[in-house]
Formats: structure tokens, sequence, C-alpha cells
């Protein structure tokens, strides 16, 4: 039978009062009209007045073309040439609950429910089917977790124990407004660890809103369940909180923060007005001797320009809507216009074509007379004949015959100008370019004397004769005449420059590279000493004989004796290196790699053979007499340096022992053997015990073998931890913060490490009896 519970502070259907409609968010900062260039960005930049909302819902901008963004409050405008007009729209929620007391800070009033109310039930167990309205859960029933309202965590909340038969919890009767948008939400949560949580959802006018909130199974997480509902027709609703739970264990839950608030909208406009002056430049040009003048109009199809600039390509300017510019050099320019109106810019571009009349055409040749001195002669071709001839030469002289003859102070490449003029006044450049080449070649040969001196000659090939040599060598000195005899600081490669003069005082410069080798060749032979020493011996075997020897060893010292003995830090592979130094002071260097190979052996036994259970094994060093240092490793981490060690494991397992042997020299021998070792472990729980303070079997202790730490945790039937320790000879007496438990079985988990560093997790459950 469905319940209908009527407070008694009510003696009519409850009707929320309508309130004056307040206004919806306000759109600032955005201008009627914004000026922008063409092919531009702006960005829109309105702000909002949120007085009177709870919060917005949706941003649109329309049309969306051009905006970076249509749904956002500031998108970046991107215009071409025409002008927009943008519509911004904006969806929000009004601020004003028109829920009365949705947050029962009023307590049990402005609503109905199909439960039944009990305000403080004693003893607190408030049964299936009741509620009341309370700051804790705990305060209405002992199995409920306590915790704090949604609105400020002190504040009241309606606390339901759920009935099995699915119901409205609360009711209340609003007035709304046709056909407008309405946001239904609230605050629930799970109180008890009884599981089956509620299933909650709204309900308008006995129609089921929006989707069912499955409480979590956590106690106290406040979790929103909410829907978006139309009002159509009606002016006068019943919205009411459902609960589809059905389960008799569990479905306890709370519920605070009810709200039903109207949606509103507020639309704005913006029109961006683009500038677009779209200017179009013609041009006439009328040419003359050695200039021409370009007359260029400009017609401007869009926005009349404020300013003019003007640049013509040969760094001429105007300001001037249609300006003339004259031209003194043929060619083709690139004539640039750029109009501003606001700080909007619109640039155009045309091209000029300057020719002037036919001019005159000569070609130019030179003779050579000899590597400094050349005839030029400017040859006509075609066009007008010239009056003038005037010789610009790259050594700053001038000449103004044809052909002319000019002597240059040095031979190679030179660039002449010729620059002629007609008998009109026209003038007209040429260019050329004169090689005047150095005729001299020889060639350059070397004699070995020893491994820093050489005998070096030039032998002339063909071309001019040289009277004058001049050697360059690669140590910064110099020398003349040739043949030359030149001593350097060092054997080894070496490079000359030789630079040949003839008598008009022409030069040329020729290279050559040359070795001056070193001839020493020694080997080296080695014999043991001890496990680190060893006799070197270098031998000749041909070319120059060492006045000096130098030896060179890994660990950074050295000698100058031969033979040596030199005492290595370790045994085995080894090295030296040295150096053999002429009496010229030449030098030679030559490796020797060599091992020196010494053996001990040690050698170990143990007792027992046979593992014996949580028993130590007595190892027993049967190395040579020559062996005094010692190195065990027993393969679980741990070493010793005694002879003879006694080692009990913590742990059972196949061991790799291994003995590092050592003389008094360090020279070092190994041995590995596999051992075997047998440990117990064990951890157990009693399955009963009685705590009557007879002596006997009052305490519940953990037993265990080979344990090195546990966790030992005792469970109610409610899921409480009631006692817990990490000590094994600490046990439970029975009682929780001084209170004796009651008889009955009590869940434990323990969680212990054994020495060998493996866990164990056992669990179950333990008698208590009384």
């Amino acid at each position: 039978m469905r319940l209908q519970h009527l407070f008694t502070a009510l003696t009519v259907c409850l009707l929320a009062y309508y309130q004056p409609k307040a206004q919806c968010v306000t759109i600032l900062n955005l201008p009627d009209t914004i000026t922008v260039c063409h092919n531009s960005q702006v960005q829109l930049n309105p702000s909002l007045d949120t007085t009177n909302i709870d919060r917005t819902t949706d941003t649109t901008w329309t049309p969306s073309v051009g905006l970076s963004n249509p749904d956002i409050i500031n998108p970046v405008a991107s215009v071409a040439n025409t002008s927009m007009l943008y519509t911004l729209t904006i969806q929000a929620v009004m601020q004003a609950n028109l829920i009365t007391n949705g947050d029962f800070t009023a307590g049990n009033t402005g609503f109905s429910s199909n439960y039944t109310y009990q305000a403080n039930p004693t003893p607190p167990d408030l049964a299936e089917g009741l509620y009341g309205v309370t700051t804790d859960p705990h305060i209405l029933h002992n199995g409920f977790v306590s915790f704090g309202d949604h609105t400020t965590g002190t504040g009241n909340m309606m606390v339901c124990n759920g009935a099995p038969t699915p119901v409205t919890i609360w009711c209340q009767t609003i007035n709304v407004q046709p056909n407008t948008n309405y946001d239904l939400s609230g605050w629930a949560a799970n109180c008890s660890n009884a599981g089956n949580p509620a299933q909650l959802q709204f309900e308008i006018n006995n129609v089921l809103i929006g989707s069912p909130l499955q409480i979590p199974l956590t106690t106290g997480q406040w979790v929103q369940f909410f829907a978006t509902w139309n009002s159509g027709a009606n002016t006068t609703i019943d919205i009411c909180v459902y609960d589809a739970q059905t389960a008799f264990g569990g479905n306890d839950f709370v519920i605070d923060d009810i709200k039903f608030q109207e949606h509103c909208t507020a639309v704005d406009s913006v029109y961006l007005k683009v500038i677009d002056m779209d200017p179009v430049v013609t041009n006439t040009v009328t040419t003359s001797c050695g200039s021409a003048t370009a007359n260029f109009t400009t017609v401007n199809n869009g926005d009349i320009p404020a300013q003019y600039a003007w640049d013509f390509g040969d760094n001429g300017t105007s300001n001037l809507q249609n300006p003339q510019h004259t031209y003194t050099t043929q060619g083709t320019y690139n004539v640039r216009l750029i109009t501003t109106l606001n700080g909007c810019n619109d640039t155009v571009y045309t091209q000029v074509n300057i020719t002037f009349p036919p001019g005159m055409n000569y070609s130019i040749a030179d003779a050579q007379n000899n590597c400094l001195s050349t005839t030029f002669t400017a040859t006509y071709q075609s066009g007008d004949n010239a009056s003038q001839f005037l010789w610009l030469f790259d050594d700053n002289t001038t000449g103004n015959t044809n052909p002319v003859t000019h002597v240059y102070s040095q031979s190679g490449a030179h660039a002449v100008t010729l620059v002629l003029t007609s008998p009109q006044g026209c003038k007209d450049t040429f260019t050329y370019t004169a090689n005047l080449a150095v005729n001299i070649n020889y060639t350059i040969s070397d004699s070995v004397i020893n491994c820093k001196t050489a005998k070096l000659s030039a032998g002339f090939v063909s071309g001019d004769p040289a009277n004058q040599f001049t050697w360059l060598f690669d140590d910064n000195s110099t020398g003349t005449n040739t043949p030359i005899t030149h001593t350097f600081s060092d054997p080894g490669n070496h490079s000359v420059i030789l630079i040949a003069q003839t008598v008009p005082g022409c030069s040329d410069t020729f290279t050559h590279a040359f070795v001056l080798p070193v001839n020493i060749d020694y080997s080296i032979d080695d014999s043991a000493i001890d496990c680190k020493s060893a006799k070197l011996t270098a031998t000749y075997n041909m070319g120059d004989t060492a006045a000096q020897y130098y030896w060179f060893f890994d660990n950074n010292t050295r000698d100058s004796s031969n033979p040596i003995i030199h005492t290595y830090p370790e045994t085995g592979q080894n090295n030296a290196t040295l150096v053999v130094v002429n009496p010229e002071g030449c030098r030679d260097t030559f490796s020797h790699h060599f091992s020196i190979n010494y053996t001990l052996t040690p050698d170990f036994t143990y007792v027992p053979l046979v593992p014996q259970r949580d028993s130590p094994i007595h190892f027993i060093n049967l190395s040579p007499l020559n062996a005094v240092y010692y190195d065990w490793d027993f393969g679980d981490g741990t070493n010793d340096s005694v002879r003879n060690p006694i080692k009990l494991y913590n742990a059972s397992g196949h061991y790799k022992v291994c003995l590092t042997a050592s003389d008094t020299n360090k020279c070092p021998g190994i041995v590995c053997k596999w051992v075997d070792a047998i440990r117990t472990k064990l951890i157990d729980v009693p399955k009963a015990f009685s705590p009557n303070g007879d002596g006997r079997n009052d305490i519940l202790y953990v037993h265990g073998v080979g344990v090195s730490t546990i966790l030992f945790r005792v469970y109610n039937r409610w899921g409480q931890v009631i006692f817990e320790t990490d000590n094994i000879l600490k046990g439970w007496d029975g009682t929780f913060k001084n209170n004796v438990q009651p008889g009955d079985a009590y869940a434990y988990i323990v969680e212990a490490t054994y020495l060998d560093g493996t866990t164990e997790t056992k669990q179950g459950n333990v008698l208590l009896l009384r």
C-alpha cells in the first residue's frame, strides 16, 4: 500500500510562491561596431555580469564562419574583404532555487514523503521506511556511519532507512513558467556498510526524469544526481525524488541540497566593419636621351585612403595620389603603392619598363706586351658612333685614346671600364677583363742528407727564366739562390714554397712536399722475474744506433737504462713503450705487449657434506702454504676472511661458495663449490582461546619458526580492527579499548616475513570462548 505522509506543519498541499523573475546574464564590453582591416584578425572580448545566475551552460556565436571557436566567449575573428555581423547567445541557469528548504535548514518542513518521519528514535535504530532530518546519520541509527551534510558539513540533511518497496522519498509542489527549461539537482551519499545502496532518480508529475543514480558503496561520499526538463504547457508541477532500490538489507542513504533552477538566454551582437580601399594603378612613360618620365594614376574601388606612400624602385618616393617620377637608368622597376586609412594598409604593385633610344655598341680586345703591359682597343659594332673614349683602369688611372696602352704594377686579372659619349651627349658603358699571364715554369727536387737536413734545387722547365729565387720554409725561415741546403728542427713531413721572379718583376710560386725519415730499428725481448717483475732488453736491428733510451710503463713510471728490470702493479698482461733517440736528436717509438704468468691454486672442503637441518657448516681451507690472504663468498651476499670459517645460512638453498686466496704479492687464485643448506620456516594461529583468567589459553599468540617479522590483525564481524601487533611475543587478551569482547568468531590476518626474505599471508577465524 502506497503510504503518503504529510507533515503536521502543513495542512494543505505545498505551493512554492512565485517570485518576480530576475534578469539573466548581462553581456558587457561588446560594442555595436568594430572597425578592422581586411585580411586581418580581431579578438572579440566581451565579458559577462553573472550576478543573477548560477552558471552558464552554452556560449554560441553566429554565424561561425571566420571564428577560431564559435563556442567560447572570446574567439578570434578572421576577416577577408567583407564586413560581418556576429551575434553572441549565452544560455545560463538562474541563481534562484525554486525549491523551498532544499538544504533542510528549516528541518522537517516544506516537503512530503512516502516514508514516515521519526525525529529521535530511542534506542537509535531508525527502521526501514522511516526518515529523519539531522546533522549526522549516526544520531538516528547506531549502524549508520557518522559524517556531515553536503552544504556546510555541520548543517541538516535528510536521513533515510530505505524501504523494500520503490516509492518517492521527497516531494514538493512548484509553480513553473510554460515552455521553459529547468535544471534539477541533488546530492546523496551511502550511510551504512550493509550494501545495496539506493538508486535515486527525479520524478515530475509521476514521470521519471533523467537517469537513475547508483549511490557508491563508500559511505560519506557525496555524489550529485541531476536532470534537465522542459515545462511544456505546465504551470504547476509535483517534483519528487524516487528510490528504485527494493533490497531489504542496506538501502540506507542521505540526501541534501535539492535544487530546481530556471534556464535563461541573453543575446547581443557586434558589426565588424572591414576597411578595403582596393586601389588600382596605371602609368604612362615618356622617354628622352638618358632619362624617362613616368606618370602614375590611382583609382580607389573601395574606401578612400587618407595617405599614399609610393616606392618607385630606384629609391625614389612620393606621398601624392597621382605622382610623376623621372628615371635616369634603363631597366625594369617594381613600383609599390601603400594606401592607409585608420591604421589599415592596402598594397598594390606595378612594373615600369624604362628603355632609352638605341646606344653605342662597341667590343673591347687587348694585346699583351709583357706580363705587366697590354694594349686595349675598342671596335665599333652597331648603333651610334662614339666621339669620346674614357678608359677607367682598376689601379685608379685613366686613358682617353683608342687604342690605349697601359702598364700595371702587377700581373694577373685586371678590370677596365670604357665610357663612350655620342655627339648628342648620350653615354654608354662597357666593361672588360684582361689577364696578364706570367709564363714561368720550374720544378723542385730534394735529397736527404740526414733526418733533419735536406738539399733543395729549382730546375727550369719552360717559359721565362727567373733571375731571383726566394725559398719559404715551413719553420718560418727563408733562403735565396738555388740549390740550397736547409736544416729543420724536426724530422718527418715538410713543405717548401719557391718564389721565382723574372727581369720585368713578374713572379710565380711553386710548392714542394717531402719527408725527412727517421731510420731507427730496435726490437724488445722480455723474461719474467716473478709474478709482477720482468727484465726488458732493447736489441739493435738496423739503421741509426741509439744515443738515449726512454722506457714508459702503464703505471706512469719510466726508466732510461737498457736492459731494465721493472715491477708491475699486477701480474698477467702488461705493456712497455720504448723511445730511442739517435745522435741527431731524432727519435722513434716501439711498443711491447707481454704476459707474466703465475699460478696459485686454492682448495677447500666442508662438513657435514650431507646438510643437517638448522645446523652450521664448517669450512676447511686446503690452500697451499704460500696463500696468506683469504676472501670467502658464501653465495648469500655475506663474506668472511678467516682461514676456516663457520657459516649458518638463514634459508634453505643450493649456494655457490667461492674462496679467493692470494700470496704476499697479492697474486690471487679462486675455487668455487656448491653447498646445500636446510632451514625450517612455519607460521600458525590457534583455532580458539578462552581469556577467562584461569592461566590456561588466556592469550591468543601467533606461533612460528624461522620468522623475521610479523603483522597480526584481529577483526570483529563489522570489519573493524580490534587488535594489531608486529611483535610475535605479544598476543590478544580478548579486549578492545579495555572493553571485554563477547564470545564470538573473530577473523584474523597474519603477514609474516621469514629469515630468508620470503613472505607468507595467512587468514582465518578464531573462536573466543567465555
